[in-house]
């Protein structure tokens, strides 16, 4: 399948490194595989009005789950911030656009309203897909004794994932399997 991806900060050499480095292969065990993952999320252009105040967004959410954290743009990435590639390992779009768009509207609701929910004045939040985009997760895979356990590296951030994004691939992992 033909992706279009954000740029990568970290190559697999590095994720490698990151995935050995420290005690992680004393607590998780041998680092048996690295592989790429590749999610969908949706970029879109989000406009807050909140009684006079006007403000812009960039923000892109996930296309499986709309779970996973959002990514926050300055303005959009340009064109030579993505790079095109090949691969099979995909996690699936789950949800359509206006889904995702009710998910992180939502999202930026609650934000408002944790904020201060006396500062609200006739709130309204539009939003514009701009584009959809692939990000590369580095995936370690280690076993201890009887026991696997993985790890998962944002390739674009370069930092360790959560266990939202962890159940992510193992459900996408073990959906695969299942096909197989």
């Amino acid at each position: 399948m033909r992706l279009k991806c954000l740029q990568p900060k970290v190559d697999r050499a590095q994720a490698m490194k990151m995935f050995t480095g420290g005690l992680r292969e004393v607590r998780l065990g041998r680092l048996r595989i690295c592989t790429g993952l590749y999610v969908p999320y949706h970029l879109f252009q989000i406009e807050v009005q909140n009684g006079g105040d006007r403000s812009i967004h960039y923000l892109a959410i996930d296309a499986v789950t709309g779970e996973l954290d959002p990514y926050s743009f300055d303005e959009p990435p340009r064109d030579d911030e993505f790079m095109e590639l090949e691969s099979v390992q995909v996690a699936p779009s789950a949800l359509s656009e206006a889904e995702t768009m009710a998910r992180l509207e939502e999202r930026i609701r609650r934000g408002i309203y944790l904020n201060g929910f006396f500062k609200v004045s006739d709130l309204k939040i539009t939003g514009m897909l701009l584009t959809q985009f692939y990000l590369a997760c580095w995936v370690g895979f280690y076993v201890k004794k009887d026991r696997a356990s993985i790890e998962v590296i944002d390739s674009v951030r370069g930092q360790f994932e959560g266990a939202k994004v962890r159940d992510l691939v193992m459900t996408w992992f073990q959906e695969e399997a299942a096909r197989r």
